[in-house]
């Protein structure tokens, strides 16, 4: 698995060279509908949150088995499966055709591109061999192909991914030690992670990372959100509670000034609760870098947390089990 966390910014810029193959097609786009789960989707949230200022449409990410009734002829839909055979993806999917939409895909096989190819739907194939979540790179530039595709982006928008590629690349001795230390710093504790909207997306996978790779508990909150609701728990707690949590806050140069101001005021009054709390603060590069640079060092960190548990990363037995008695 470190190998190919290491390997996550030359999977991107080895993944360029297929865009001399893409056709551009023209369609009239009012919104965009991505359907995935866990390692699946995560590409979708990073896209989502990379280009919430740069498009006039919304992106929604459906985790669920049935196809919003709001969705229309000028909706974009991707149907994102790595293994193919996901039953939320496939249903999504049954449900799409039935109603007439032409969905676009992406997989690495199964019974997903199965119906593509029955159907001659449009897909994108990733290569085999990964878990779902290792194929985070293929996933993320399959989702921009399609969106360079369908004219959602721009070449602009590669060329953003690009240097963030390269950045990642440059700084993987930096990344490494700091998901060394941090990695040390979260053993034996519940990490509770924090970050502007922003970086949703980001905080999202470094909990999905933390209890899939590390087998360990974490949740995640977004501010200003956290400071409507969450904080308030956080004047009770006892001790040994406060032994077991450690909240974690991403703080970024690219946050809006007011949540810059709520993080700081947030970590402020957990310090007057005695409560300890660990900051990771990041303040080079653009938002493409920042994004690409905090994805790699949880990566590293889940990693390096999962030898410190005593597990492998790549057991998920608790899922196979719970999907073995679904069928």
């Amino acid at each position: 698995m470190k190998k190919n966390i290491e390997s996550f910014p030359n999977q991107i810029l080895d993944s360029f060279s297929s865009l001399e193959k893409l056709r551009i097609i023209k369609k009239s786009i009012s919104s965009i509908l991505i359907i995935g789960q866990g390692g699946s989707s995560i590409g979708g949230l990073l896209l989502r949150d990379l280009l919430i200022k740069e498009i006039n449409y919304p992106i929604v990410i459906n985790h669920g088995y049935k196809l919003p009734n709001w969705v229309s002829s000028k909706t974009l839909i991707i149907v994102s499966s790595y293994s193919g055979n996901t039953e939320e993806a496939l249903s999504v999917l049954k449900i799409s055709l039935k109603k007439g939409f032409r969905p676009i895909c992406i997989s690495s096989g199964g019974e997903l591109l199965k119906i593509c190819k029955k159907q001659k739907l449009d897909f994108f194939t990733l290569p085999e061999g990964f878990q779902p979540r290792e194929a985070l790179s293929y996933s993320v530039f399959s989702l921009f192909s399609v969106f360079l595709k369908y004219q959602v982006i721009s070449n602009k928008n590669f060329l953003k991914l690009k240097k963030a590629s390269i950045f990642v690349l440059n700084n993987q001795t930096k990344i490494i030690n700091k998901a060394k230390t941090l990695s040390n710093v979260i053993h034996q504790k519940i990490p509770i992670i924090y970050s502007s909207n922003l970086f949703s997306g980001c905080v999202t996978r470094f909990k999905q990372q933390l209890n899939e790779n590390s087998k360990n508990l974490s949740w995640f909150n977004i501010i200003p959100e956290m400071n409507h609701n969450e904080i308030v728990g956080w004047q009770n707690v006892n001790s040994d509670l406060k032994n077991n949590f450690l909240p974690v806050f991403i703080k970024s140069n690219l946050d809006l000034k007011k949540n810059q101001q709520r993080i700081d005021l947030t970590l402020n009054y957990l310090k007057e609760q005695k409560i300890k709390t660990k900051v990771i603060n990041i303040e080079k590069g653009d938002i493409y870098s920042q994004y690409l640079f905090l994805i790699n060092l949880f990566d590293f960190t889940s990693f390096f947390l999962a030898s410190k548990n005593n597990v492998n990363p790549y057991d998920i037995d608790s899922i196979l089990m719970l999907k073995s008695k679904l069928k």
